[in-house]
């Protein structure tokens, strides 16, 4: 241990830091963190908002905590940590009900942050998880249809990923009847979702009409990924399907094939952003086309 100027100690290993700190009495242990937070406040680039939302969190000062949980989700996202991002925004979901004061300035709403959790665990492999989530933002959307079904594309990707295909295919379909048939990018990508579903059931027929719709939509709309990725299903189909259904697929699919693709196709947490409308951050995780639908890094690629 270390003394420096100031009277301030300086220990030479983080274990004999944790046996003092386990030494102390809570309420002195509380006086540490509100220390700590003061410091941090008073010059934030002397640790970062986990940091910031780890002190808060046992001071305790909750609506700083629930801040500082959000920017530490945000920073996690930036440098590719889905797991970090994972963890902060379910400790802001913990505290959402509990600071409503803060709540209610921040520009986003309960289900925004759920949506977002659900996209971290789907690019941290916990697929599960990710499943859970997603319907939980779901069952909070009871009382705005539109919203919900474009909640429930998201839920029929996730599933998708843990291949639930026919959870996905209802899912999908339910997404449809509440959408308007309207050229717009949440009505292609519900089509390009059940015919992703509708691909893994076996259902081929099912799988044609509705990727060729999707890429009809998603053409009209300007949605250039949902069309990407219902083009990728009919070339499924194409390659797996030899037949007279094969067949069919390739018409569809050769008019768009030389088309240039102007974005990424995209995972499970994208399309659920853009379906949702949630800008909490935007995903900049590698990734590539599957047939099999979508599941995290760490499953299948």
């Amino acid at each position: 241990m270390l003394v420096g100027e100031d009277e301030l100690i300086a220990f030479r290993h983080a274990l004999l830091a944790e046996a003092v700190y386990t030494d102390l009495l809570p309420g002195e242990q509380s006086s540490l963190h509100r220390a700590y937070l003061r410091v941090l406040r008073d010059d934030p680039a002397l640790g970062p908002s986990s940091q910031l939302a780890s002190h808060a969190l046992r001071a305790p000062d909750l609506p700083t905590a629930l801040r500082a949980s959000l920017d530490a989700a945000d920073q996690a996202r930036e440098v590719l940590a889905p797991g970090e991002e994972l963890r902060h925004l379910e400790v802001a979901l913990r505290l959402w009900d509990a600071v409503p004061e803060v709540t209610a300035t921040l520009g986003t709403d309960h289900i925004d942050v759920l949506v977002a959790a659900a996209a971290a665990a789907s690019r941290a492999g916990q697929v599960d998880r990710s499943v859970q989530l997603a319907r939980a933002a779901v069952e909070e959307t009871a009382s705005d249809v539109p919203r919900q079904a474009n909640l429930r594309t998201g839920l029929a990707r996730y599933l998708l990923g843990m291949e639930s295909v026919h959870d996905a295919l209802e899912q999908s379909s339910r997404a449809l009847a509440d959408l308007p048939d309207a050229p717009t990018p949440e009505r292609a990508w519900a089509l390009a979702t059940y015919a992703r579903s509708a691909l893994n059931a076996d259902l081929d027929d099912e799988a044609v009409a509705s990727a060729t719709r999707a890429v009809e939509l998603a053409r009209e709309a300007g949605a250039a990924d949902a069309e990407s990725d219902a083009l990728t299903t009919l070339a499924v189909l194409v390659v797996d399907r030899r037949g007279p259904r094969g067949r069919a697929a390739d018409q569809r699919a050769r008019p768009g094939l030389g088309r240039r693709a102007t974005t990424r196709p995209s995972c499970a947490p994208c399309t659920t952003w853009r379906a949702t409308g949630t800008t909490r951050g935007t995903c900049r995780a590698p990734r590539r086309s599957r047939p099999t639908g979508w599941s995290a890094p760490g499953r299948s690629a």
